[in-house]
């Protein structure tokens, strides 16, 4: 009967789960009796799963897999890789894994335009409600384009549009922004409306 090394993993010492990840990463397909990276790592040291991680960064092979379990002061670096021209490396699968402050300047210049080839589209799910409030704020003041940011704006920003409008104090297009709004302040920028319509003057 063949062994399945998988179930001996959790019980292997550190000298041993070392020769065996050597072995994962010599392999071709990633990939050493049925053991992978992603089910060594949650067994692996901190350290040594920072250094395999970036050693398959560099060479483009298995790292989103171990994305999950590598420490936050590694990410800043990894990003640093990407705006230095290393577009090789797919950031997307490693928004979620990303430590707030790092994914949050990340943002940021994806949102100037200083980061080549990175879309706002599958950064938005994952960004600080904050930090996305003051970055719509700012691109709505600056006249860009802000649809894809509607359905992640908060619940208070929403209603603070819609307060400033029925005061006159905005002249943003408010019927692209109903979808996203709460159905009183729709009934109250309906009221708004209704009371600044003109009636028509009595006829003589």
């Amino acid at each position: 009967m063949k062994i399945q090394m998988m179930r001996m993993v959790p019980f292997l010492t550190r000298e041993e789960l070392g020769e065996l990840l050597g072995k994962i990463q010599e392999s071709p397909t990633g990939v050493f009796e049925g053991v992978s990276l992603c089910a060594v790592a949650p067994f692996l040291d901190q350290e040594t799963v920072n250094a395999v991680f970036l050693a398959e960064l560099d060479k483009v092979g298995s790292y989103v897999s171990l994305a999950p379990f590598v420490s936050d002061a590694l990410w800043s670096g990894v990003v640093d890789k990407y705006m230095n021209g290393n577009h090789a490396i797919d950031l997307v699968p490693l928004y979620p894994f990303m430590d707030a402050k790092t994914f949050t300047d990340l943002f940021r210049k994806a949102c100037e335009g200083t980061v080549e080839g990175l879309d706002l589209g599958p950064m938005l799910p994952f960004i600080d409600e904050t930090a996305l409030d003051e970055l719509f704020h700012a691109r709505l003041k600056d006249g860009k384009d802000v649809a894809m940011f509607l359905p992640f704006v908060s619940d208070a920003t929403m209603h603070r549009m819609a307060e400033d409008f029925c005061a006159g104090g905005s002249a943003i297009d408010i019927d692209a922004f109903y979808p996203f709004m709460s159905e009183d302040d729709i009934r109250m920028i309906f009221r708004h409306a209704m009371d600044g319509a003109r009636q028509p003057e009595p006829q003589k």
